[in-house]
């Protein structure tokens, strides 16, 4: 079997930095390839580094293979830390609050995020609306301000003025920095509903009492062996320099194959114990030139951890004026929001942003596991971004062969 020798962009795995961060040993992350650094792609998907690690003659492929090229192939993303913007900031917050109010609600109203009315002086106009809540015919409006410097009385005369020129019933005004006790007072004196956001000491979340417990399954696939079975006529041009740049492009759909291999492991041994996984695929919508991909052989290291995930942040959501654990709504975040667990009375909806989230390499998310402190009931599950968060393979060796 003729074997490609290539080499490998250094970067370890301690360069995916986040909640969901690898916490094996160094030695476990070692591979056998020597290393050197490739330039750097460029472009909307971010800076991508590919990497061909050495076959050592290890590779493992099932018998009886028509002799090909064997290339091991590494494809992710080198991380690089991004900020949100003002404008996403805002977004992510005006969520937030539509969310504890669609949670708080219990009149059956209709809660819209970034809502338009139409201008009761200009009806052609229409009106932008951070939130609105509609019963019957009944409209409040919720404005949101996610500000460093604490709202003043300037800000409660703007929200009095728009109450007044849309034709509102009522109005909320929602900081993220609290308010001054001149706009307390203004709001108080002109029917202006205020509430902001109080982080909990962790004194006061130890009183508190009602953290929740999540953990959350990372399967990992090592050392992966694939062989891309095609039909004897492509044996004259199929290469495996043209599955390698399918990789490279992210044009093969790895995620529901490695789904399919966990629910194996999964129905075989539930307690999901370390394993080489053997499996053949046949993908309907695998192909290369026009030439149709009529299977994948693929043998594969499992193993699988829990991880707990810290939730370090709570938040209470309530009037200015009341103490952070007399609150009546509380949320529970990791990380600016990638997890989000909010709750009120026994009512409870979990939220995922998995848009920023980095596994690592060879690694896919599984499922979570909450446990709460007392009987709840679940308003809402949401997963946001994509779910499969640009599952990576890590070093692999790619085959072709014919039937």
């Amino acid at each position: 079997m003729a074997t490609e020798v290539g080499r490998a962009s250094d970067i370890t795995l301690a360069e995916i930095a986040d909640v969901f961060a690898d916490e094996r040993g160094e030695a476990d992350g070692k591979r056998s390839a020597q290393a050197a650094m490739l330039p750097e792609a460029s472009g909307d998907q971010g800076r991508m580094a590919l990497s061909r690690y050495e076959a050592r003659g290890t590779a493992r492929g099932p018998a009886g293979v028509t002799p090909g090229h064997a290339i091991a192939i590494l494809c992710y993303p080198r991380v690089v830390k991004q900020h949100r913007s003002m404008t996403e900031k805002s977004e992510h917050f005006e969520r937030q609050i539509e969310r504890i109010h669609s949670l708080l609600d219990e009149s059956g109203a209709k809660v819209t995020w970034n809502d338009r009315i139409p201008d009761p002086d200009n009806p052609s106009q229409p009106r932008q609306i951070d939130i609105t809540l509609r019963r019957e015919d009944a409209l409040t409006m919720i404005e949101c301000r996610i500000h460093a410097a604490t709202q003043d009385v300037q800000w409660i005369e703007e929200l009095i003025g728009r109450r007044a020129s849309l034709r509102a019933n009522a109005i909320i005004g929602v900081s993220a920095s609290g308010f001054t006790r001149g706009a307390i007072a203004k709001a108080n004196a002109h029917g202006v509903m205020l509430r902001d956001m109080q982080s909990l000491t962790e004194q006061e979340i130890s009183a508190w009492g009602q953290r929740t417990k999540v953990s959350v399954e990372l399967h990992h696939f090592d050392n992966a062996d694939l062989t891309f079975v095609f039909d004897s006529s492509a044996r004259s041009h199929m290469t495996v320099e043209k599955i390698e740049d399918a990789f490279q492009n992210r044009r093969i759909p790895l995620a529901s194959l490695f789904d399919m291999l966990t629910k194996e492991v999964r129905e075989r041994d539930p307690s999901l114990a370390a394993t080489m996984v053997q499996a053949k695929a046949r993908p309907k919508d695998i192909a290369f030139d026009g030439m149709r991909v009529l299977a994948i052989d693929v043998t594969v290291d499992y193993w699988c951890e829990e991880k707990t995930l810290s939730l370090p942040t709570v938040v209470a959501y309530d009037i200015p004026e009341s103490e952070a654990l007399e609150r009546n709504t509380y949320v529970e975040i990791i990380e600016e929001g990638k997890f989000e667990i909010t709750q009120s009375s026994d009512r409870f909806s979990v939220v995922i942003d998995t848009s920023s989230v980095e596994l690592p390499v060879g690694a896919k998310l599984g499922r979570f596991k909450l446990a709460f402190r007392r009987p709840v009931e679940m308003r809402e599950f949401r997963l946001l971004g994509n779910p499969d968060l640009g599952f990576w393979l890590g070093p692999s060796v790619l085959r072709i062969a014919f039937e």
